[in-house]
């Protein structure tokens, strides 16, 4: 979670230097390329620390809440992980299904 925060920050601070930056033509294409390939490493390190992340909560089943057991984990921190990952897998299967139930509208309205 830790890991996806942080090159999530690191993506919005990118794009907001590309954005505010004032435009050179001599630079343009090679600064935007950069840009793209930095968005594009940004987004594989949130997508697979989103993974580990699930792998991590999911994979290891409930875990201790005992201080003194050998796999304890602070209830706090488990339930915010696990909750925020069962949040995150119903809004996108919530937006799946809205872009579903609108471009099967927009292909039946089609004649």
């Amino acid at each position: 979670m830790l890991l996806a925060g942080l090159s999530m920050s690191l993506n919005n601070i990118i794009n907001s230097i590309d954005k505010y930056s004032p435009p050179k033509q001599s630079t343009y294409k090679r600064r935007k390329h950069m840009v793209s390939v930095l968005n594009t490493v940004t987004n594989c390190a949130a997508m697979a620390s989103f993974i580990a992340g699930g792998i991590g909560v999911y994979g290891s089943g409930k875990p201790s809440y005992d201080r003194l057991s050998r796999d304890y984990c602070n209830p706090i921190l488990y339930l915010f992980a696990f909750w925020s990952l069962n949040l995150s897998f119903i809004f996108m299967t919530l937006i799946g299904c809205i872009l579903t139930v609108g471009f099967a509208i927009k292909f039946i309205r089609t004649p």
